[in-house]
């Protein structure tokens, strides 16, 4: 017979449990593992979905979530082999709205099978998804608009024929750029545009085309007239709603173009031509894609300049012709084989930082490079030039004279001369915004945006080559899995801006609690986990967990109050639990909801481990100790 105090220790253990389903900031489901129906739903549920639980204990998970129907098999098979599922579904209120959520399914048996499902609203989550994924966008787009710019400079210092040139340069606008359609148009003796130059997919949309440079005909209302007429570039960000693409509106649906630009293009300081480009989105030139596009139409004016100057002084030296070949990139002339500088211009000085020509001119060329590497890099593509005519290089690292570092693309030419003496000239365009908008794509999708803590994208990366160091080294792994335990009332009393405030402060002090070598990534919400490599002993682990829970429990002031935290965590130790990346994740999952479920944390209970014969056991578990040193001796791992 069962004593009274263990009648009255269970029902301790049930109002606990009770207390923790009713306060979860979760929606924590029971629903029949055969019909799916509700048997037992806690209050986050009810108000998250609209429902009372009485009207929800009377319907199933197809009455919240048609796309649900498809899901079942899926879900059970999963839960077949390992007691667990995880997806992401969308949900309907009452009212008729719905919203994104992600469900941790899993299967306990108690008097009969249940399925206990944990759903979580994502909306915040997919909301700046979306949000990293229009940033992505947007860097692409001035990237590739830059490599436009760029290649489009290549172009115009080597070109020499006019109608190559512009029909280069409008091919490619629409590949790097990846515009519908890109045409240059100059006006006839009545004013109605011909076209010099057109590349692109939507071709078609120029043929039988009447555009006017008259302010007085319809057909002279499009971008490419106003901006003829006034000199200045004219962007229309939705042709289907400006009244004055009436006229081509339709042509331009049918050849998907949804935004245009026209840019004045002059040659010789005077009005010559009009740049017209489209692109299948909508709102696409930004104030960034803006800049570009005018130092594009500049750049076609200098290399029509530079045509004009070249069929002039075709017989003035060859230095002269190329310095002047554009004014929109730094020039370089670089004599061999002492590799002296030899010639600058003016942008060149001001890419490096020099205030006179006499800083540079005179100089070896090893100077304006911040390492050996990338001059080497450099001097090969020189040779390259002397001996085949030209050569290109992207992404070269310059020193300016006040140390700081720049980016540049460069475009080398052989030059020729009458002295005898070998030479190249470099045109060099300034990528360093390019360069580091890349870096910053980089760094934010390997980072979590809140904490500045790895990321799960950076988590997957790194728990692989961790396991590959602990087979190499024969070492133990631990994989921890950390969630803040009652994180939720923190939002609720204080704020959400406390409660970033508190996951900050708690990603600073895991981190200063751990080893180097250690590693810790947030999966969102209050979720962490935790890489603990190269351990030798149970010793090592247990300091290192030591210094992790007195980080925690240290008490935070939150607007005028000191607040406790405490945490749940699941352990499982590679290799003795021998997954790969996504399953050792799994047990440590499964260890840290163990954690949460045993009541107190002064025995050292907020920390379970998984271990792959007999389930999830405390640091102290003498099995645990004797596979742990057991696995060291062998050499296991």
């Amino acid at each position: 017979m069962h004593s009274i105090t263990e009648y009255q220790q269970a029902e301790a253990k049930l109002k606990l449990l009770r207390a923790l389903f009713d306060n979860s900031s979760d929606a924590i489901e029971v629903l029949d593992p055969v019909t799916l129906r509700f048997l037992d739903i806690n209050a986050t549920g009810c108000r998250t979905l609209g429902y009372t639980r009485e009207e929800l204990l009377s319907m199933s998970i197809y009455d919240i979530d048609t796309a649900y129907s498809a899901a079942p098999q899926k879900v059970l098979a999963q839960l077949r082999e390992s007691g667990h599922a995880l997806f992401e579904t969308i949900h309907r209120r009452k009212d008729g709205s719905t919203f994104p959520v992600e469900i941790n399914v899993i299967s306990v048996e108690l008097d009969r099978p249940y399925l206990l499902a944990i759903t979580r609203d994502i909306t915040e989550r997919k909301a700046l998804e979306a949000a990293q994924q229009d940033v992505a966008r947007r860097l692409q787009r001035i990237t590739d608009f830059s490599v436009l710019l760029s290649s489009a400079n290549e172009a115009i210092a080597q070109m020499e024929n006019e109608a190559d040139l512009l029909r280069t340069l409008c091919e490619l606008a629409t590949q790097h750029a990846h515009l519908r359609l890109a045409w240059i148009g100059q006006p006839d003796d009545e004013g109605w545009f011909q076209t010099l130059a057109a590349a692109g997919a939507a071709l078609g949309y120029l043929s039988g085309i009447h555009i006017s440079t008259s302010a007085e005909l319809p057909e002279g209302q499009g971008p490419a007239g106003q901006s003829w007429r006034d000199q200045k570039p004219v962007y229309i960000f939705s042709i289907s709603q400006n009244s004055h693409m009436l006229p081509w509106a339709q042509r331009a649906e049918t050849f998907g173009m949804k935004a245009g630009a026209a840019l004045p293009i002059f040659r010789g300081g005077k009005r010559w031509a009009v740049l017209v480009v489209y692109h299948g989105e909508e709102n696409i030139f930004d104030a960034d894609l803006q800049k570009i596009l005018t130092d594009l139409a500049q750049d076609i004016g200098y290399g029509l300049d530079r045509l004009d100057i070249l069929r002039k002084e075709r017989e003035v030296n060859a230095f002269n012709e190329a310095l002047l070949n554009t004014q929109s990139s730094g020039i370089g002339v670089v004599r061999f084989p002492e590799r002296i500088l030899e010639r600058v211009n003016a942008r060149m000085l001001k890419m490096l930082g020099a205030s006179s020509p006499g800083e540079l001119i005179g100089q070896q060329a090893r100077a304006i490079y911040p390492d050996a590497a990338t001059y080497a890099r450099v001097s090969a593509v020189e040779q390259t030039a002397l001996s085949e005519g030209n050569g290109t290089l992207r992404d070269v690292p310059h020193r300016r004279r006040d140390g700081e570092i720049v980016w540049m693309d460069i475009s080398i030419q052989r030059l020729d001369g009458t002295d005898g003496a070998q030479r190249t000239l470099g045109t060099y365009v300034d990528v360093t915004e390019r360069h580091r908008l890349m870096d910053e794509l980089a760094r934010q999708s390997l980072s979590d945006t809140l904490t500045g803590l790895p990321n799960r994208r950076a988590l997957d990366a790194e728990m692989g080559k961790a396991i590959a160091r602990s087979d190499r080294q024969e070492r133990l792994l631990a994989v921890g899995f950390l969630d803040l335990d009652a994180f939720k009332p923190i939002n609720d009393i204080y704020g959400h801006d406390a409660g970033d405030d508190l996951l900050k402060e708690m990603a600073r002090r895991l981190q200063d609690a751990m080893r180097r070598m250690d590693t810790i990534a947030r999966l969102g919400g209050d979720e962490f986990v935790l890489l603990l490599e190269g351990l030798r002993s149970m010793d090592a682990l247990e300091q290192v967990l030591a210094r992790l829970q007195a980080a925690i429990t240290q008490p935070l002031h939150i607007k005028g109050e000191i607040v406790r935290i405490q945490a749940s965590m699941g352990l499982t130790i590679y290799p003795f639990d021998d997954g790969d990346a996504d399953l050792l994740l799994r047990h440590a999952d499964q260890a840290m909801y163990a954690a949460k479920a045993r009541p107190g944390r002064e025995d050292g209970s907020w920390v379970q481990i998984y271990h792959p014969d007999i389930g999830n056991v405390s640091m102290d578990d003498e099995i645990l100790r004797r596979d742990f040193l057991r696995a060291l001796a062998s050499g296991a791992v």
